[in-house]
């Protein structure tokens, strides 16, 4: 009631200083200043704009929620940031499992050795403590103790009218049987370094031998050919002695 009273109180004395009879002169903008005041304060004791209004005691008691613009363009800034970020892992985390697919894709020999010259077939898998090639003299290949040699063996076969000479190392290929990697040697016919002549129409043997141990039952194994990019060759085994 006493704040009614001296909204009252202070509307008329406004109204005295907007028609001059104070003596006191004001600016324009000091009587906009004025009335719009009175407004103010006559409009906060009307209900009927009770749910429109906000009063300076609000303005006051709510200081402490207002949050500055730099601190939103903080927040937004850094919000996009991790947007940003999460859309790159997915891309990159998409990129990877797509490519991951790719290089396991089940494919022919013939796609992994990439020729139009020659094709490249899986034979079969033999068993030895000691490998020699035929005609070679120089190079023999014995199992290392407590183990014994799978040979995986490959026909190679010119396919093209004239002689042609078949060279792989470079490819990047890879060989594996039962989780091993394959040996070292340096067999003319090791198909991990193979570089010989095939005349026209002709086939020559290559293999890519593997240490094993004695103990291990290799049939039924998986042999794969893969190459980065291109796909993977798998051939379950069977072993001829």
């Amino acid at each position: 009631m006493k704040k009614y009273i001296s909204c009252i109180a202070i509307a008329i004395l406004s109204i005295s200083l907007l028609t001059g009879c104070s003596g006191i002169e004001l600016s324009d903008e000091e009587n906009d200043m004025v009335a719009e005041y009175m407004a103010a304060a006559l409009l906060k004791y009307d209900s009927q704009y009770e749910k429109e209004l906000i009063y300076i005691e609000q303005i006051e008691n709510n200081d402490n929620q207002f949050v500055s613009v730099d601190n939103i363009t903080e927040s937004n800034n850094k919000e996009e940031l991790q947007n940003n970020n999460a859309t790159q892992t997915s891309n990159k985390t998409g990129t990877e499992t797509s490519s991951q697919k790719k290089e396991t894709a089940s494919v022919s020999l013939g796609k992994i050795f990439d020729s139009s010259s020659y094709k490249i077939e899986y034979v079969g898998m033999k068993e030895c403590t000691t490998y020699k090639e035929d005609g070679n003299n120089y190079f023999v290949v014995e199992a290392p103790s407590g183990s014994k040699l799978a040979v995986a063996q490959f026909k190679i076969t010119n396919t093209s009218s004239k002689d042609i000479k078949v060279e792989l190392a470079g490819k990047n290929i890879s060989y594996s049987f039962l989780g091993k990697k394959p040996l070292l040697t340096a067999l003319t016919g090791d198909l991990q370094y193979y570089n010989e002549t095939i005349s026209a129409n002709k086939s020559k043997m290559a293999v890519v031998l593997f240490s094993i141990s004695k103990s291990t039952d290799i049939s039924g194994g998986t042999l794969t050919v893969a190459k980065a990019g291109q796909g993977t060759s798998s051939f379950s085994v069977a072993v001829s002695k």
